[in-house]
C-alpha cells in the first residue's frame, strides 16, 4: 500500500481588535477558502482595547506559546492609531502586520464597501457604527450575531473584488493571503 503524501500548510493568524472584526476576517477566510487550502488560518481578536493590549493579547495567544514568527495580520481602527508601546512590541515582532480600518472604524471600512458613507464631518467612529447597525443590520442589538448572519449577503466576493484597488485596507488583506482576484 502507498503511503499517503503529507501536506505542510503554511501557517498564518488573522487577528482583529475585536469580535467584529474577527468574523469579517473570518467571512474572507470562508469566501476563499478553495485558494487558501495550503493555508492553516487561526483567527482570533484581542477583545478592543488600546493598540497594545490588542497586540499583548494576540502575543499571548499565539506568539508566545510556540508559533513566534507565524505571519499575523492584525485588522484594528484608525482612529487610536498606534502608541509608542506598540511600536516597540512590532518591532519584537517583524512577522506581524497591521492594518487599519478606515475611515475611523471597521463599520467605517464597511460603509465605504457598501458605497454607504457620510459626508466627511459625519465620520465619526460613533456615528459609523450607529449607521451601518442602523442601515444595514437593521438595529443596534445583537451586533455580533446580526453581523455574522448578514457577512455573506453584505459582502460577496465580487464586491470585496471591485473594491480591493480602491481600498487599501482590503488590498492589504488579500495580498497578507496571497489572493490573487480573477
Amino acid at each position: 500500500m502507498a503511503k499517503r503524501k503529507r501536506i505542510t500548510r503554511t501557517p498564518l493568524i488573522l487577528f482583529g481588535e475585536g469580535p467584529t472584526e474577527e468574523l469579517f476576517l473570518g467571512h474572507l477566510k470562508q469566501l476563499y477558502s478553495k485558494q487558501l487550502a495550503d493555508k492553516s488560518i487561526q483567527l482570533g481578536n484581542g477583545g478592543g482595547g488600546s493598540p497594545g493590549s490588542i497586540l499583548l493579547t494576540l502575543e499571548k495567544k499565539y506568539l508566545s506559546v510556540g508559533a513566534t514568527l507565524t505571519p499575523a495580520l492584525v485588522l484594528m481602527d484608525a482612529d487610536l492609531g498606534l502608541d509608542k508601546e506598540s511600536k516597540v512590541w512590532l518591532d519584537k515582532y517583524p512577522n506581524v502586520e497591521v492594518v487599519f480600518s478606515k475611515p475611523e472604524c471597521l463599520e467605517g471600512l464597511l460603509l465605504d464597501l457598501l458605497d454607504d458613507l457620510p459626508t466627511v464631518g459625519q465620520q465619526s467612529s460613533e456615528r459609523l457604527k450607529k449607521r451601518f447597525q442602523n442601515e444595514h443590520l437593521g438595529t443596534r442589538e445583537h451586533v455580533q450575531k446580526n453581523f455574522k448572519l448578514k457577512r455573506g449577503a453584505l459582502f460577496s466576493k465580487e464586491l470585496l473584488e471591485s473594491k480591493q484597488s480602491e481600498i487599501p485596507v482590503i488590498l492589504a488583506i488579500y495580498q497578507f493571503l496571497g489572493i490573487t482576484s480573477l
